[in-house]
């Protein structure tokens, strides 16, 4: 869980000085490393947290995977489909993992396992 929040918080917050362009590169990357390390220990500290994040970068990965294969088929017209595809399969992912790591202890516990 600690690279899955470690990569999560980097490439958030480096997209985002690159955006911006405020730092030189050395401070882009100083400064998304220590994001990365915070939402780390955040994702290994609080594991709800840590399992959003896995299932989040799961469903982006999917929905990368999907829309490279549905390029062999159909160019969108738009950059909004491919955008809100990967931003809805993300957060769909996520939601189905945090609850799927919300019921198993009580399953568990139902099932004496």
């Amino acid at each position: 869980m600690v690279a899955t929040g470690f990569v999560f918080g980097c490439e958030i917050v480096y997209f985002v000085c690159v955006e911006e362009n405020i730092f030189p590169l050395g401070g882009k990357i100083g400064l998304s490393v220590g994001a990365g390390l915070l939402c780390g220990l955040t994702a290994v500290l609080i594991h709800y947290v840590g399992f959003f994040f896995a299932g989040f970068q799961f469903g982006l990965l999917s929905a990368v995977a999907g829309l490279i294969l549905l390029e062999q088929v159909y160019h969108p017209f738009t950059k909004w489909i491919p955008f809100g595809v990967i931003l809805g399969a993300g957060i769909l992912a996520a939601l189905v993992v945090s609850i799927i790591a919300l019921l198993l202890p009580r399953v568990r516990i139902v099932c004496n396992i």
